[in-house]
């Protein structure tokens, strides 16, 4: 259950990240 919670934790910082950069990078366009 544990690694469960990390990985889902892992995968929602990551999303972050993207939709972040996707927002940088576009707003640079």
């Amino acid at each position: 259950m544990q690694k469960l919670i990390r990985l889902v934790a892992i995968l929602v910082v990551a999303a972050l990240v993207v939709t972040t950069l996707v927002a940088s990078l576009s707003s640079l366009l």
